[in-house]
């Protein structure tokens, strides 16, 4: 699982959306994920990071601006974008739960699911 190679205070991984949305119930709730503006698919490249001993005062983590990447979720909010969407569809596929949680880091609301 993409959770079994954390670090003591801190953990960064670059990955797809995918992978994050496949996996999100092994990953640690405290870390945020952080992606592009552009429109997400489960193909995005994004990066986890939780790094406790890092503060950072406005604006995202250095590493994330880096790398291009100027959107924050908190992993908790997309476990609970993802549990919403588990509750509309039994098995949501990557593509639905990538638009579900674009909805809600636009409209900061959950969406319906698209059935399809």
């Amino acid at each position: 699982t993409l959770g079994g190679f954390m670090t003591e205070g801190e953990f960064q991984r670059k990955l797809t959306l995918g992978d994050v949305l496949r996996e999100i119930d092994t990953l640690p709730w405290d870390a945020s994920l952080f992606l592009p503006s552009s429109e997400w698919t489960p193909d995005t490249e994004c990066l986890i990071i939780r790094d406790e001993a890092t503060t950072y005062e406005v604006g995202l983590h250095p590493i994330a601006t880096e790398h291009s990447l100027e959107s924050e979720v908190s992993l908790a909010q997309v476990q609970d974008v993802v549990n919403n969407a588990r509750q509309q569809v039994a098995s949501p596929t990557t593509s639905q739960l990538a638009s579900a949680l674009m909805h809600y880091f636009n409209f900061d609301a959950f969406g319906k699911l698209d059935p399809k």
